[in-house]
C-alpha cells in the first residue's frame, strides 16, 4: 500500500514571500491613499463653502434681501466677525431682515470650522461676501480686485483648492497652482 502525503497549509518561504509581496504593496499603495483622501476632504469643504455661496445667492433673489454670508467669531456666535475676515472659526449665513423692518438678522445657515473636524485644514479669504436682491456679489475683497478669493490648505501644504467668485456672483474652483479670472490658487 503506497501512502500519499498530503499537504495542508503552507510552508514557511512561501508564507515569508507572501508577507513580502503584501507589505511591498502596503508601501506603495498607503501615500496614494493619503493623497486621495486629502484631496476629496478638501474638494468636500470647497464644495461645503460653494454650497452655502450658491444657498445665499439663491435666497438674495427668492426672498428679495440682501444675503450675507461672512466669517463668525466663534462656534455658537450669530454675528459677522470684524475685519479682515478670519474664516477659522467657521461662517454663517446672514438674511438681512432689517430691510424687511424686523431690525434683526436671521442666521440661514451655520458652517462650523474644519478644525472641528479634525482635519487641521485652514479657509483662508481676502473677503466676506453679500449678495444683493439682483443675486450679485458685493464683496469687500482686498488684493485681487472686484474678485473674493477663497483657499483652503491641508496641514502639510501639498494641497490646496481655491473658490474665485466674481462680482456678477458666479463662482469658480481651481486646484492649487492653477488660476481663474487672473487670479492664482496658491
Amino acid at each position: 500500500m503506497k501512502w500519499e502525503r498530503n499537504q495542508r497549509g503552507f510552508n514557511l518561504i512561501e508564507m515569508i514571500t507572501v508577507i513580502t509581496i503584501v507589505g511591498i504593496l502596503a508601501t506603495i499603495a498607503v501615500p496614494s491613499y493619503q493623497y486621495v483622501t486629502t484631496s476629496n476632504r478638501v474638494v468636500g469643504e470647497v464644495d461645503d463653502l460653494l454650497g452655502d455661496l450658491q444657498f445665499a445667492r439663491y435666497e438674495a433673489i427668492k426672498e428679495g434681501l440682501d444675503v450675507q454670508i461672512c466669517p463668525v467669531a466663534g462656534a455658537t456666535s450669530t454675528t459677522c466677525d470684524g475685519t479682515p475676515p478670519d474664516w477659522s472659526s467657521g461662517w454663517i449665513v446672514l438674511s438681512n431682515a432689517k430691510n424687511t423692518g424686523t431690525g434683526t438678522s436671521i442666521v440661514l445657515r451655520r458652517q462650523l470650522p474644519f478644525k472641528s473636524f479634525n482635519s487641521g485644514d485652514t479657509l483662508t479669504s481676502n473677503t466676506a461676501v453679500s449678495f444683493n436682491r439682483e443675486g450679485f456679489a458685493v464683496l469687500t475683497a482686498t488684493g485681487t480686485g472686484s474678485l473674493g478669493l477663497f483657499s483652503v490648505h491641508d496641514p502639510t501644504g501639498n494641497f490646496t483648492r481655491c473658490l474665485i467668485l466674481s462680482a456678477a456672483g458666479a463662482p469658480t474652483t481651481v486646484s492649487g497652482g492653477g488660476s481663474a479670472d487672473g487670479v492664482s490658487c496658491q
